[in-house]
C-alpha cells in the first residue's frame, strides 16, 4: 500500500463519516427518519407514563417552549399546577400507532383512553419535545 492509496482511503473514510453524520450516508433520510421515529416513540411513551403516574414536573419538562407560548402557559410552575388540577386522579391508557417523522419533527398517532389522537413533536435544542396534543 502506497502513500497515495492510504491518503485516498483516509479521505474516503472522512467523507463517508461526514456524510453519515449529516444524514447523507447510506440510506440517507431513511436512517435519520428511523432514528427520529424511535426517539419520538420513546419520548411519547415517557410523556404518557409521566402523566399516568402523576409526574407533572417530568411531563412539563418534555414540553417544547413553543408549547408554552402557544398555550399561554407562563412558566413551568403554572404547567405543573395545570396538570395537577386537570389530570389529578386520571389514569392514562394509551397505545402507540403509526409514527410520521422528518429530521426535525414527528407526529405520533395513538389511541389514548379509547380515543384516537396524535402527539406532535418538534426538535428544540437538539432534542424532540412535545409541541401539541391533538384529538381525532
Amino acid at each position: 500500500m502506497g502513500p497515495r492509496f492510504r491518503l485516498g482511503l483516509a479521505a474516503t473514510s472522512a467523507a463517508t463519516c461526514a456524510a453519515v453524520v449529516l444524514g447523507l450516508g447510506i440510506g440517507g433520510p431513511g436512517i435519520a427518519s428511523a432514528e427520529v421515529k424511535a426517539a419520538a416513540r420513546r419520548i411519547t411513551v415517557s410523556f404518557f407514563h409521566a402523566l399516568d403516574h402523576g409526574r407533572w414536573s417530568q411531563a412539563c419538562s418534555m414540553l417544547a417552549q413553543q408549547f408554552y407560548r402557544r398555550n399561554h402557559v407562563p412558566d413551568r410552575r403554572h404547567c405543573i399546577s395545570g396538570f395537577r388540577v386537570g389530570m389529578g386522579g386520571w389514569a392514562v391508557k394509551y397505545r402507540i400507532g403509526k409514527i410520521d417523522a422528518t429530521t426535525d419533527s414527528a407526529t405520533v398517532h395513538a389511541v389514548v383512553d379509547g380515543d384516537p389522537g396524535s402527539v406532535m413533536l418538534v426538535r428544540e435544542k437538539g432534542r424532540l419535545r412535545v409541541l401539541a396534543l391533538r384529538g381525532g
